[in-house]
C-alpha cells in the first residue's frame, strides 16, 4: 500500500493534468477517484478501476498523461498499469441465436430459457435476462394476473434518422458522452444502466439520444424502441392514465420496450404523480435488464423538486456530462454544418461566427439558416460585412468591442514563455518565439474577435495568409499535442482572469 500523503499529491496532480487536457471538473474528478493508487510492484503503480467503460474509453487512452503525473510524483524510472479488480465478474458474451458467429449482430438479452426463477435458485452468473411472462407475477406483485397489454392505437414519437452517430460532430467537449452512447449502443442493456447525459441546452444531448436508439434499431431491426421526452410521459400518465382511467394501458405500453429514451427528464420536477410511476416504470425495465438513457439540463442532485429515491436511481448508472464547444470546436461545428446545407464561407467568417456564437450549436444553426437564406436572395456568398450584421442583430446585447486589446493578450503570451515583446512581434523563425506568436494570434481571434487583417496588422504582418497558417497551426496542435494544449489553456486562463479584473 501506499502511503495516504503519496495518494493525495498524485491525485491533485492527476486531476488538474486531465482539467488542463480539456475534461470538466467533474469528469477530471470522477476518473482521480476511480484510479486512486492501490499498490506498487517493483517500479509499477497498480491501480484498480471497476468500472469498464471509464477503465476502456478513458484512462487507457491517457495512460501516457497519467504516467507523466507518476514519474512527476515518484521517479522517471516508474511505470503506470490499470487492471480490473479480481472480483470483477465477467459480463457474459452475448450471440445472436440464429447466426452465433457473427460479431456484427447483436441481441438485447439471452433466450427466456437461461432464466432461473430467484425464489428457486440463486443465479450464479448477474447476466442479463429476458423475464418470461409466467414469472412477472413473482417479481412485481402488484401486477395483474393474465393481464394482456391493450393494441396501441396511437401514433408514437419516432426517431429521427438523420440524427446519428455519422452526422454527430465529435470534439473535445462532448467525446465523452459519444464514446458512452456508442457503448451502450453497440451492447444495450449489457454496459451501464441507466446511461444518465447532463449538459446545457443545445450541445447534443437530443442527437445522442436518437443516435442511440437509431443504431440499436440497425442492429436489432426487432427491437422495441421507446423515444420519448418527460413532457410525453406527464401526457400519458395525467390525460390518458389518471383523468381517463386507463393507467394499465399507460404500464403495458412502457413495460413493454426494451430500449427507453428520455429527453429532458428534468421537466418531471413538481409532479409527484408523474414522479412515482416514472420510479416504478424505471424500477420495472431495470430488473428486466432494459437499456434505459436519460437526458437532463442538469447533473442528477441539482435536478429541484425531484423526489431523493428517483435520484439515487439516476445516479446508479454512468454520468456523462456535455460542455459548450470551445474556439477550435465551434470552428469545425461551423464549417462542416455549413458544407451540409452547401453555405458558401470562408475560414475568416468561421472565425468571426465563432467568436461570438459561444452558447451552444442551435445558436450556430439558426446563424447558418440566416445566412444561407441571405445567400439565396442575393445570390452571393457571405461577407464579412454581411455576416457582422447578422451577428449584430442576434446579439443586440452581446460584447462585440473587447474588454482588453491585443496588447494586453501579447504581454500575457510574451510573459508565459519569458520571451520579449521584440521577440514576439519580430521575424524570428526559432520555435519557441513562433509558437509563442502564432497562440497570441490564434487568441486574438478567440477571445476579442479581432479579424484576420486586423491581426495581421497589430503584429506588423503584411500578409493576412500567415495570420490563417497561425489558426490552422494551433488548431492542429490542439487536436494532438497534449503538453501545447495545457500551455494553451494556462495562457487562455490567464487572459481571462486579466478580463474579468478590468
Amino acid at each position: 500500500m501506499l502511503e495516504r500523503e503519496s495518494n493525495q499529491i498524485f491525485s491533485e496532480k492527476l486531476r488538474a493534468r486531465f482539467i488542463e487536457l480539456g475534461l470538466s471538473k467533474q469528469t477530471a474528478a470522477k476518473i482521480t477517484k476511480l484510479i486512486t493508487p492501490v499498490k506498487l510492484e517493483g517500479y509499477t503503480l497498480v491501480s484498480y478501476c471497476a468500472e469498464p467503460f471509464y477503465r476502456d474509453h478513458i484512462i487507457s487512452p491517457k495512460k501516457d498523461e497519467i504516467e507523466k503525473i507518476v514519474q512527476e510524483c515518484w521517479g522517471k524510472e516508474y511505470t503506470f498499469k490499470i487492471e480490473s479488480p479480481s472480483h470483477e465478474e465477467d459480463v457474459p458474451k452475448i450471440k445472436n441465436s440464429k447466426n452465433p458467429s457473427s460479431d456484427s449482430q447483436i441481441t438485447l438479452f439471452p433466450e427466456e430459457t437461461n432464466y432461473i426463477p430467484e425464489k428457486k435458485k440463486k443465479l450464479k452468473n448477474k447476466g442479463h435476462f429476458e423475464i418470461p411472462a409466467s414469472s412477472k407475477a413473482d417479481e412485481n406483485p402488484s401486477s395483474e394476473e393474465n393481464f394482456q397489454p391493450p393494441v396501441n392505437t396511437e401514433k408514437p414519437r419516432t426517431l429521427d434518422a438523420t440524427q446519428n452517430f455519422g452526422t454527430f460532430i465529435r470534439c473535445e467537449s462532448n467525446l465523452v458522452a459519444y464514446s458512452a452512447c456508442e457503448a451502450v449502443a453497440k451492447n444495450p442493456g449489457n454496459l451501464s444502466n441507466p446511461l444518465f447525459i447532463y449538459g446545457a441546452t443545445g450541445l447534443g444531448k437530443t442527437h445522442l439520444l436518437h443516435s442511440v436508439g437509431n443504431e440499436i434499431i440497425q442492429k436489432i431491426p426487432n427491437a422495441k424502441i421507446l423515444y420519448i421526452t418527460s413532457e410525453d410521459f406527464v401526457n400519458d400518465v395525467i390525460h390518458k392514465g389518471i383523468r381517463v382511467g386507463k393507467m394499465d394501458e399507460v404500464r403495458a405500453k412502457y413495460s413493454a420496450c426494451d430500449v427507453l429514451l428520455v429527453d429532458d427528464i428534468q421537466f418531471l420536477e413538481k409532479k409527484d404523480a408523474c414522479q412515482i410511476e416514472f420510479f416504478h416504470t424505471f424500477n420495472e425495465l431495470y430488473q428486466k435488464r432494459k437499456q434505459i438513457v436519460i437526458t437532463s439540463d442538469k447533473f442528477p442532485k441539482d435536478i429541484p423538486n425531484i423526489e431523493e429515491r428517483l435520484k439515487s436511481r439516476f445516479l446508479q448508472g454512468l454520468l456523462v456530462d456535455i460542455e459548450p464547444p470551445g474556439f477550435e470546436d465551434r470552428v469545425a461545428i461551423i464549417e462542416t454544418k455549413a458544407n451540409l446545407i452547401g453555405l458558401k464561407i470562408n475560414q475568416e467568417i468561421s472565425f468571426l461566427i465563432a467568436t461570438h456564437a459561444k452558447t451552444n450549436v442551435r445558436e450556430i444553426q439558426g446563424l447558418l439558416k440566416d445566412l444561407l437564406m441571405n445567400q439565396h436572395m442575393t445570390g452571393r456568398s457571405p461577407t464579412i460585412d454581411s455576416v457582422t450584421t447578422i451577428l449584430k442583430r442576434r446579439f443586440p446585447t452581446g460584447n462585440m468591442e473587447a474588454s482588453i486589446d491585443t496588447t494586453a493578450i501579447q504581454k500575457v503570451v510574451a510573459n508565459h514563455f519569458q520571451i520579449k515583446m521584440a521577440d514576439l512581434m519580430g521575424p524570428s523563425r526559432q520555435q519557441k518565439f513562433v509558437v509563442a506568436r502564432h497562440i497570441a494570434m490564434f487568441l486574438a481571434k478567440e477571445m476579442i474577435g479581432l479579424q484576420i487583417v486586423a491581426i495581421a496588422n497589430a503584429f506588423g504582418k503584411k500578409d493576412h495568409t500567415t495570420v490563417l497558417h497561425a489558426m490552422s497551426k494551433v488548431k492542429e496542435l490542439l487536436d494532438k499535442d497534449d503538453d501545447f494544449r495545457g500551455s494553451f489553456i494556462q495562457i487562455k486562463r490567464k487572459i481571462e482572469q486579466l478580463m474579468q479584473s478590468n
